[in-house]
């Protein structure tokens, strides 16, 4: 099993970034079950504050993991793959 976190703070995404891959109340149980469904990760948590959006996961799959963290953000964000590749 691995432990990871993924995600956006505001060191390493800009305001109009951070506001457009906030994740209301309304929207959290969408959005955990969304990246579940995936299959790839075990467990999940989503913090997501005015200045950073983080997903805590457990997994045994990290790389296929860390992928479909990253779709989740590129959709909901609008930011490039080279974006959140920095």
């Amino acid at each position: 099993m691995n432990i990871f976190v993924s995600g956006l703070n505001f060191r390493t995404a800009s305001v109009g970034e951070l506001e457009r891959a906030f994740i209301n109340k309304g929207g959290l149980e969408y959005s955990l079950t969304k990246i579940k469904s995936e299959g790839k990760i075990d467990e999940i948590v989503l913090l997501s504050t005015c200045n950073r959006i983080e997903f805590y996961g457990v997994t045994n799959l990290l790389e296929e993991a860390k992928t479909i963290i990253k779709k989740f953000i590129k959709r909901k964000a609008n930011i490039s793959n080279e974006r959140l590749d920095q």
